[in-house]
């Protein structure tokens, strides 16, 4: 069924009166902006480099005046290729980065994976035989931590990467491309792996994890359909978030659509039986200028959704007096900001044209954890907001808390020569971890707007994952069959392994001043890739009339 539309007066965004300048103008974005919150920095991908700059520096949220300061990112790693996608492990509280990009020839993705504490490359490969495609979304394992992630690529390839800090190295252990995926979360505690897909649909895996070997299999009964007039025969899922225990948060939208995007957002819950919600026109969308791209920031009971299609920020939340207390589907709602001023828009280019975002990560307030959005927008700009609620129910993502687990694989050998050569980071000697202030002690700014924030509280164990039956929210009966497990995963093909021998640690230098900017190349747009086997007959969502 639809869902409401509400205004309300409970939530802010603060716009940071200073904004950095990196660059002049983006051609082609995934996500190039993330936070390594135990490290202080935020890391920007600027043509063939990843910069960074400490996090404190970039709020302030006291001045009369803002500003716009132009400001070189000192380089922490030198890239043979334009990196799309950045993302630290853990919410940016590990020291694993990942970094995906696209090499020019021969036209492939390319991953590297570097260590923030010792500032070396743990592992590189080069997927020569996924020739024209890129990588479109990741998801971190949330029990493995920063040793398993899963990737889609554009041609709908799901990947699973495997790294192992200690002995330097990376792997692909698993690739399917009967699926076609586009995008993938993990549940709270890992057991299953949401994949969103070309056709629309939403499947749930459950992995097969032993020593060196890591598969799928097909939960029964678990390929949703989403019956709903406002999504078409040509929407793609093309995001999917798990925002909590209990719900799922997904996104279609029509790709390189001349009228625009048409994005659909759905919230969806695990328990068989149930309805969903949805929601069309959060935000006015025109059509995208590159990769259409949807950006989803979970903060516990709200989650912040924006696109490459829009200057503005929606927030899909829970309504009115239930904020605290309960977590039902139908105290969610789209919220409408009443406040003038406190609504996500992003400043204007030059020409007085909307920008939009090319990324957007999260970080917290070091004094009291309050969340901090970063988005980083085409005109090449890095803009933080502060977001505040009157009750201080937001709260910064956290894993499930449960013993962290390793998954051993081997390691491939280093090859005995290499395209990519041996480069010490400019970042230079030891680590000096910054330490954030424990909680406590809000600014004044803050003092003037809200309450402190409480320190988020530990979540609960989450009870055993179970199958998402879409039916007539009327009519609880089960469907009369189930869709039937797919044939086993294809064989994980070949790539190419690219290691780099450890390094003696250089000793400090100045940071170098990125080089002068070059015009990223596009990447080619991404081809149709072969249905998946059709099953028998498989549940769908019903909304409510």
């Amino acid at each position: 069924m639809e869902g409401q539309t509400r205004p309300t007066n409970k939530l802010r965004f603060i716009e940071s009166k200073k904004k950095i300048r990196v660059e002049s103008q983006i051609g082609h974005h995934q996500k190039l902006i993330t936070a390594a919150n135990r490290h202080n920095l935020t890391l920007v991908g600027v043509h063939t480099t990843v910069g960074y700059l400490e996090t404190n520096n970039l709020l302030d949220f006291t001045s009369n005046q803002p500003q716009i300061v132009n400001q070189s990112l000192d380089t922490l790693v030198s890239l043979t290729f334009t990196p799309t996608l950045l993302s630290v492990a853990r919410y940016g509280y590990s020291s694993v980065l990942l970094i995906c990009g696209t090499s020019n020839f021969p036209k492939c993705p390319i991953i590297e994976v570097y260590d923030l504490d010792s500032r070396t490359t743990i592992g590189k490969l080069s997927l020569t035989d996924l020739n024209d495609d890129e990588i479109l979304d990741y998801a971190w394992h949330p029990s493995y931590f920063d040793s398993i992630v899963a990737l889609c690529t554009g041609r709908g390839h799901l990947l699973v990467l495997a790294i192992s800090k200690e002995d330097k190295g990376i792997s692909i252990v698993y690739r399917n491309g009967q699926y076609g995926a586009l995008t993938c979360c993990w549940s709270m505690k890992g057991k299953n792996l949401a994949v969103g897909t070309q056709r629309g649909q939403m499947i749930r895996l459950e992995p097969v994890i032993g020593n060196n070997s890591f598969s799928f299999k097909e939960v029964n009964g678990s390929t949703i359909i989403f019956d709903n007039p406002k999504i078409t025969p040509e929407h793609q899922l093309v995001r999917l978030r798990w925002v909590n225990q209990k719900y799922l948060i997904a996104a279609h939208s029509k790709l390189n659509n001349a009228n625009g995007q048409d994005t659909v957002y759905s919230l969806l819950t695990v328990k068989p039986g149930k309805p969903y919600l949805y929601w069309t026109n959060v935000s006015f969308e025109g059509q995208a200028t590159s990769n259409y791209v949807v950006h989803l920031a979970n903060l516990s009971n709200s989650v912040i959704c924006a696109s490459s299609a829009t200057g503005e920020a929606a927030v899909i939340g829970v309504l009115g007096a239930n904020e605290v207390t309960t977590n039902e589907l139908n105290d969610w709602g789209a919220l409408i900001i009443e406040e003038e001023g406190a609504r996500i828009e992003l400043p204007l280019d030059a020409n007085n044209r909307e920008t939009h975002p090319c990324g957007l990560t999260m970080t917290t307030w070091p004094q009291d954890g309050r969340p901090i959005l970063i988005f980083y927008t085409n005109d090449g700009l890095i803009c933080p907001y502060a977001v505040m609620h009157s009750e201080n129910i937001l709260k910064f993502p956290e894993h499930i808390n449960q013993p962290e687990q390793k998954f051993i694989f081997e390691v491939p050998k280093p090859a005995a020569s290499s395209m990519f050569s041996s480069r010490p980071s400019a970042f230079g000697g030891k680590p000096s971890f910054y330490q954030a202030p424990t909680f406590g002690g809000t600014p004044s700014f803050f003092t003037s707007h809200s309450q402190q924030l409480q320190q988020p509280t530990q979540l609960q164990q989450p009870p055993q994952p179970q199958i998402i039956q879409a039916q007539q929210p009327t009519q609880l009966q089960q469907p009369a069959q189930q869709s039937q497990q797919t044939s086993q995963p294809q064989q994980i093909a070949q790539t190419q392994q690219i290691t780099q021998p450890q390094q003696t640690p250089q000793p400090p230098q100045t940071p170098q001043t990125p080089q002068t900017p070059q015009t990223p190349q596009q990447t080619p747009q991404s081809q149709q890739t072969p249905q998946p086997p059709q099953t028998p007959q498989t549940p769908r969502l019903q909304q409510t009339p």
